[in-house]
């Protein structure tokens, strides 16, 4: 599972473009691209979160029924964010971004169990990747965690002609990060000198506590069960965040020193950590909001349900895929 998921990556991460030389910026562009990129993964961040537990049965039955209800699997797939956002501040590493949607892609292995006398089930999913490298050689490393719950009752139960239709609620904490090497130089303009980054390391860096209220309508027929519901979603907190890690070299005499990291840190109070051995920043959102719709359909192969879904977010207009398999009875 982590070498196709890493495969995925490889073909839809951030850093599938070529790396070529820097953008000649000052370090206040740089930062204000930082700020545009960061805003917006931070609105996209709950909807990514929301990658999982999306089954196409919007109830699945009493657990002391026989038999009883449960079922396991796994969910993987992808969400977008902004593009324009992104590229500009990969740009400014000399990383070529050559895809029209810039993709977060996540997965989980996930459960469900039916409830006990009240109409309800409950689900709990996670999916995780220490700091990996995604290929050899390519100088490219992952992380990544992604955590949620909900618990979902039944208001109407399918019969001969009802649909099944539920309300839920969830609860989804998401994690992760992506760095590389760029391989050549880069240099900012600060005060008419110059900062030289000698080969830098890029990471980026993200986490989401998000609450999430929703409701699903399904129908099975035959072995397929069509779906379609929607969500709000309350991001608690969103971050998100860079550093570069390299050689730093200022101006003329190659050193950087007390009172040129304290003009930086004046004129682009964004930058933190700032030394001889990189930078960094960070952004966080409070309090956002999100509101998506999904649906798509499951195969019923026996007790195997193999589900495909779509989802929209319809405040910044973002869009996802996923692809589930499970046992489920």
């Amino acid at each position: 599972m982590k070498k196709k998921l890493c495969v995925l990556i490889v073909v839809m991460s951030l850093f599938c473009g070529s790396f070529g030389f820097a953008e000649s910026i000052s370090l206040n562009d740089l930062q204000n691209r930082f700020d545009g990129f960061s805003e917006a993964l931070a609105k996209s961040l709950p909807f990514n979160a929301s990658i999982g537990l999306n089954w196409s049965d919007a109830y699945i039955g009493q657990f002391l029924d026989a038999p009883p209800h449960f079922g396991v699997g796994v969910s993987a797939g992808v969400t977008t964010i902004d593009v324009d956002a992104a590229t500009d501040l990969l740009k400014a590493f000399g990383i070529s971004y050559p895809l029209s949607f810039f993709p977060l892609p996540a997965y989980v292995v996930e459960g469900r169990l039916g409830g006990f006398v009240i109409p309800f089930d409950i689900g709990v999913k996670f999916g995780a990747l220490p700091d990996t490298p995604l290929l050899k050689d390519t100088g490219v490393d992952i992380n990544f965690l992604l955590a949620g719950a909900d618990f979902r009752y039944s208001l109407i139960k399918q019969g001969v002609v009802l649909p099944n239709v539920s309300i839920g609620f969830g609860v989804n904490y998401l994690k992760g990060g992506i760095s590389a090497s760029t391989g050549s130089p880069a240099s900012f303009m600060f005060n008419g000198a110059t900062i030289t980054l000698d080969k830098p390391t890029v990471g980026l860096s993200w986490e989401t506590m998000s609450l999430e209220l929703k409701a699903q309508i399904s129908k099975q027929i035959l072995i397929v069960t069509p779906y379609i519901g929607a969500g709000v979603s309350y991001a608690v907190v969103s971050k998100a965040g860079y550093d570069v890690k390299t050689h730093v070299t200022y101006g003329n005499n190659g050193t950087i020193g007390a009172n040129d990291i304290a003009e930086i840190q004046e004129a682009v109070p964004g930058l933190t950590n700032i030394g001889a051995g990189g930078f960094s920043s960070s952004y966080s959102r409070h309090d956002s909001w999100g509101i998506r719709v999904f649906g798509g359909l499951s195969f019923n192969l026996l007790i195997i349900k193999i589900d495909f879904t779509g989802m929209f977010n319809l405040l910044d207009q973002n869009y996802g895929v996923t692809l589930g398999v499970r046992a489920q009875l």
